[in-house]
């Protein structure tokens, strides 16, 4: 597990860690030694905490489980797909599961309370391309710090992982327009948590996804165009408003890659979505789904369920 970016909110060089001179700490015979010995040592760690801005936006991810009790979920191995394994940032501290069906809640998503000047520092001593990895929560992003940091960044950035963690005017999907631009982006893995307006469909054309998760609303035009992500192995959504189950039948058809399927509460799982799951996704490992009833054409029976489960066992 790579450092979490709490180091990044410490203050560099605070004037309380400086020497004190004067009252106890006064100069006096060797102080003038002593203090200069205190002064190098502090700005030794101040330079310590400055290299670890970088380094503490990092991110990588790995398995957190699932709560198989919680959920209508069809679990299996872990899915590993580079750093991304069930779609969660590393967490060093150990995080909260939360169980499958409300993974954004997971403790790796929590607010490291970053402003944009120390993420265009800390990404500013980076050499292009030396960022692949990176993860942005905090409620106090916004588009224009979000955009100067990233901008250099984004042909070689692989992983990327932004929540604007409950501040609803905080960054929005055109800080990502950049990337839509991009020649061949590198971009395989993304988490979007509570950012408006994401360009999805212009990312799904742009970029060769290999895991999605996406915490906000999305439109029928927007779920369907993953279907351009013929690779995708991972796909969590957590949606509202819901979106209509039909809009899955196209994404299933063509994302037969998928593994891990997380749609609880994105949409009402259907016979007809069941049936293309079971036609199609002939990997899958784990899927976590939900119903509350809807019109006749979104009808779930018992025998469908039943027939998916022994299909998966």
């Amino acid at each position: 597990p790579t450092c979490t970016a709490a180091a990044a909110t410490e203050e560099v060089g605070a004037p309380d860690r400086w020497p004190r001179i004067g009252g106890r700490d006064g100069l006096d015979g060797d102080g003038g030694a002593e203090v200069g010995e205190r002064r190098q040592q502090s700005e030794g760690k101040s330079a310590e905490r400055r290299a670890q801005l970088l380094e503490s936006l990092r991110m990588s991810c790995q398995d957190p489980g699932t709560s198989a009790d919680r959920c209508p979920t069809r679990s299996g191995p872990p899915v590993a797909d580079g750093s991304f394994v069930d779609g969660c940032p590393d967490d060093d501290d150990g995080g909260d599961d939360v169980g499958g069906c409300d993974w954004s809640r997971h403790r790796a998503f929590r607010d490291r309370g970053l402003a944009g000047d120390q993420i265009r520092f800390a990404l500013g001593r980076a050499e292009t391309g030396d960022v692949r990895r990176l993860v942005l929560c905090s409620s106090r992003l916004s588009d224009e710090g979000a955009a100067e940091a990233l901008r250099p960044h984004w042909p070689t950035l692989a992983d990327l992982c932004v929540s604007n963690c409950g501040n609803v005017s905080g960054m929005t999907g055109a800080a990502l327009a950049p990337l839509c631009r991009c020649h061949r982006p590198a971009l395989r893995r993304l988490a979007l948590l509570d950012v408006p307006r994401v360009p999805l469909a212009s990312i799904a054309r742009s970029c060769d996804l290999r895991a999605l998760m996406l915490r906000g609303s999305l439109g029928s035009e927007s779920v369907e165009a993953l279907s351009l992500c013929p690779n995708l192995r991972l796909l969590r959504l957590a949606l509202e408003p819901k979106a209509p189950h039909d809009a899955f039948i196209r994404v299933f058809t063509s994302c037969r890659e998928l593994r891990v399927v997380n749609i609880y509460g994105a949409t009402d799982v259907s016979d007809p979505m069941l049936g293309c799951i079971m036609l199609n996704l002939k990997s899958l490992e784990e899927f976590v789904g939900s119903h509350s009833g809807g019109g006749f054409s979104c009808v779930l029976t018992e025998g469908m369920t039943e027939a998916f489960r022994l299909h998966f066992a």
